[in-house]
Formats: structure tokens, C-alpha cells, sequence
């Protein structure tokens, strides 16, 4: 029984842990949602431009939740921008391949997430205090 207790709570936690991976990258994206760069000499090459990443999550085998942090691909698209010290000859740069929608839709799930694995710990403490005055 206090294993199963144990449980609730580490699973829980790494829920937390998860979406607070997730807020920060999201917010890490958007603040360089502007942070252009050179274009590569080839395709394909290395940029200085911003690279997005995103996390993914998977169940661990033994419950709760995995982190993994990778990098969005394409990273970046070619953008207009002749103001740029970063363009070249046609005023071209590369931008990051982040999708202002989609970062903030990503933010909504995540607040959602975490209130529900913050309502998990609540529940099972509340749980645990029934239990212990009942047996009082």
C-alpha cells in the first residue's frame, strides 16, 4: 500500500517536471523566435541562427514520464531580411523554424498538464489524510 503511495507521487512529479521541461522550452523558442542567421554556404550545412528544439515524452517503464529534448527539423527557412548584417548578396537570411501558433498552443496543453498532475498530488495527500484519521 505505501508503495502504490509512492507511486502516485513519483509519477505525478515526473508530470511536473515534464510540463516545467516543456514551459521552458517553449518560452526559450519564442524569445528567439527572431534570432536569424547566416544562410549555409551549402544546403544542408550549419547555420548561426537560432535552432528551435522541442520535448518529447514517453512513459518509463517503471511509470511517470521520460524527458527527451530534440531539435526541430528543418531548424530554420530561408527569410527576406536585407536590413540584416546576417544577409547575403539577395538579402536572405535563415530564420528559425518556429511556429508562433503552434508554441503557444503547445503552452496551453502544458498549463493543463501540469494542473492536472498538481491536482493528482492533491487528491492522493488528501487521500492519505482521510485514511490516516479514519484509522486515528
Amino acid at each position: 500500500m505505501i508503495n502504490a503511495m509512492i507511486e502516485v507521487y513519483r509519477t505525478a512529479i515526473s508530470g511536473l517536471a515534464a510540463a516545467e521541461a516543456r514551459i521552458a522550452n517553449t518560452a526559450n523558442n519564442i524569445a528567439n523566435i527572431h534570432s536569424t542567421g547566416r544562410l549555409p554556404a551549402q544546403p544542408g550545412g550549419t547555420t548561426d541562427a537560432y535552432a528551435p528544439t522541442r520535448i518529447d515524452t514517453q512513459t518509463a517503464p517503471s511509470g511517470g514520464v521520460l524527458i527527451e529534448k530534440n531539435l526541430v527539423k528543418p531548424a530554420y527557412y530561408t527569410a527576406s531580411d536585407p536590413d540584416s548584417p546576417k544577409a547575403n548578396a539577395d538579402g536572405l537570411v535563415a530564420a528559425p523554424n518556429v511556429n508562433l501558433a503552434s508554441e503557444l498552443v503547445d503552452l496551453k496543453i502544458t498549463a493543463v498538464l501540469y494542473a492536472a498532475n498538481a491536482a493528482v498530488i492533491k487528491t492522493q495527500s488528501e487521500n492519505e489524510k482521510r485514511l490516516l484519521d479514519s484509522i486515528a
